[in-house]
């Protein structure tokens, strides 16, 4: 399987300078994005990121759909 690719910047709002502000190398904290979402738009980074889970279940949950998504 591929990785995921979608293009954020697309979508408009803040999108486009998260990813910027990723890029550069500073630091984001992510908000009012739904949990489905949340793997697919760290993906669409194109670089590793540091995802912290509210507990082990979440974790296990994104990291299973990170292994679908084969983001590594």
């Amino acid at each position: 399987m591929e990785n995921f690719n979608f293009d954020f910047e697309k979508l408009g709002g803040d999108y486009k300078n998260l990813i910027e502000q990723v890029g550069v190398g500073n630091s984001c904290s992510i908000f009012g994005v739904q949990n489905s979402m949340r793997p697919a738009l760290v993906s669409s980074f194109k670089k590793k990121i540091l995802y912290i889970a509210a507990d082990l279940i979440s974790a296990k949950s994104v990291a299973e759909q990170f292994e679908i998504m084969n983001y590594k």
